[in-house]
């Protein structure tokens, strides 16, 4: 699926759920995510190599787990992403299999996450450990879309909320993670 992702930081979490609310919408309960991101060996952010993301989802705490395998690479041309998920029955299989293919473990991200659908956009709300509050609106991009107007779309959706693009945050949060690592 080929999506346009734009994402900000949240400073005021309270002030941005009241704005949503007043708009006549409310994330639903949130769930944990457990995020383990497989990179190429040798991977830099300049060379946009697709990364293999193994997730591990909680909804409720009495169920099972939910695993997923993501495949994400950012299309600089268009600054669009493609994303591919399907579902894994067994996590430690998938692990060795991604790992079997030259992909090496490199970080974990862990957030707990709210996720609203308002027509064709998507809302995730992420508290993401170590790195603090962002919303992330996404919506496909279909045959004759129009990528740069579908962004500045959604982030006019954005600033009503309160959120302008003095708040974008361009890098996803395995660079982000990454990039505290290395320091």
């Amino acid at each position: 699926m080929k999506l346009v992702i734009i994402k900000a930081k949240v400073k005021n979490k309270v002030d941005f759920i009241r704005k949503l609310n007043d708009a006549g919408h409310d994330f639903p309960h949130a769930i944990f995510q457990n995020d383990r991101v497989f990179l190429p060996r040798g991977y830099q952010p300049s060379r946009n190599l697709p990364k293999i993301i193994v997730r591990t989802e909680i909804i409720e705490p009495k169920r099972k787990p939910w695993f997923q395998l993501l495949q994400k690479r950012h299309i600089q041309a268009d600054d669009t992403n493609l994303i591919h998920i399907t579902p894994v029955l067994n996590y430690s299989e998938t692990a060795h299999i991604i790992q079997q293919l030259g992909l090496e473990y490199k970080v974990e991200v862990l957030r707990n996450r709210q996720k609203l659908q308002i027509e064709d956009t998507t809302f995730y709300l992420d508290d993401v450990d170590g790195l603090g509050t962002y919303i992330k609106l996404e919506r496909e991009v279909k045959k004759g879309d129009n990528p740069a107007q579908i962004r500045q779309e959604l982030w006019d959706v954005l600033e009503v909320l309160g959120i302008d693009k003095t708040l974008e945050e361009p890098d996803t949060y395995t660079a982000q993670i990454l990039k505290k690592k290395s320091k």
